[in-house]
């Protein structure tokens, strides 16, 4: 397959515009970032358009140029059919969401930075957190243990039913009592995740 490098051009930011159907719905907060990149950086990445000035790929970097007040925007034009752009529309924003953070990556990279770029985009990350779990020795089983247990909290289902053994303080016979409370998780876990130490 030969490469076809696309043509990138600038036109007035009012003649294109958004996919009026677009699944991928777009948060102010993320307009802001994105423009706070735009304003820092400059315009790196061209919007990708089909050939009637509909947008592919690019949705948020438009509204944060109109944000920004923008006249003019770079775009390339998609040598693509009707069908072929609704799929690499769709295709694109789904691959963004197939990859991760590598922690101690991204810890080793914001330490060379900090100040705006953490505050401002990464304002999630704690870099003395990072730098107490990595003096703490913290094992790779036991942060995988804890995103196994966050994770079987989130896929739960809070409507379907689960057996639960309860122990009855009496005559401490155990009972098997069908429940709606999340399954997978033991009492220690429910006492780390309420009280941060087993009872």
């Amino acid at each position: 397959m030969k490469l076809q490098l696309p043509r990138v051009a600038e036109v007035p930011i009012d003649s294109i515009r958004p996919y009026w159907r677009n699944p991928r719905r777009i948060s102010s907060e993320a307009v802001d970032k994105v423009a706070k990149s735009l304003a820092e950086f400059g315009w790196q990445q061209p919007i990708v358009t089909d050939r009637d000035g509909v947008i592919i790929v690019g949705h948020t970097r438009h509204a944060a140029a109109r944000q920004l007040g923008w006249d003019v925007v770079q775009v390339s034009v998609a040598d693509l059919d009707d069908e072929k752009a609704k799929q690499y529309r769709l295709i694109d924003n789904r691959t963004a969401e197939l990859s991760h953070w590598d922690h101690e990556a991204l810890l080793t990279e914001l330490r060379e930075f900090g100040g705006d770029l953490l505050e401002d985009f990464f304002p999630e990350v704690d870099l003395q957190i990072g730098d107490a779990a990595a003096s703490n020795d913290v094992t790779r089983e036991q942060i995988e243990g804890a995103q196994e247990k966050v994770r079987r909290v989130t896929e739960a289902d809070p409507a379907a039913t689960h057996t639960t053994d309860v122990v009855c303080p009496a005559c401490f016979h155990t009972f098997a009592v069908r429940t709606r409370s999340l399954p997978g998780l033991t009492q220690e876990d429910l006492d780390l995740l309420a009280y941060g130490e087993t009872a």
